[in-house]
């Protein structure tokens, strides 16, 4: 779970690492959409979480408890190039490629990048893989 506020951002971690080679990598997708809930969350909180949902597919997910992405922003996503502007001081921030990037990310091992959203409440962002095991070479 991340927390923002006065006391600064922590992280807990209580997953094993157990991909195989020639996978991509959830860490990398992770740390773009829970930058971007950070952005956006001037209160609340961000957590992050990994279930698995058999040994080799587990789901991912960001949630926060920002503002909620407007039903017009909706369409056009996962677009390059596309910012959302901060409503309270009009600045762009990124270079509005992290959420087509991570898309495609998910997309090359074979997923697919879901957001659920409510204006004033939050967002969701969230996504299932399969990730073989990964062989340790270790023999009984």
């Amino acid at each position: 779970m991340l927390g923002r506020g006065h006391h600064g951002i922590g992280a807990r971690h209580r997953a094993a690492d157990r991909r195989g080679e020639g996978t991509g990598n959830p860490a990398e997708i992770l740390l773009n959409l829970t930058t971007n809930a950070l952005k956006f969350t001037d209160e609340g909180s961000v957590g992050m979480s990994a279930r698995e949902s058999s040994p080799t597919t587990v789901e991912f997910s960001v949630r926060d408890t920002g503002r909620g992405i407007p039903p017009q922003a909706m369409a056009l996503l996962f677009e390059p190039f596309r910012r959302r502007q901060k409503d309270r001081d009009y600045a762009f921030s990124g270079s509005g490629l992290g959420l087509s990037i991570c898309r495609k990310l998910v997309e090359a091992m074979n997923g697919e990048l879901k957001v659920e959203t409510e204006q004033g409440a939050g967002t969701r962002f969230h996504f299932t893989i399969e990730l073989p095991i990964a062989d340790l070479g270790v023999r009984p």
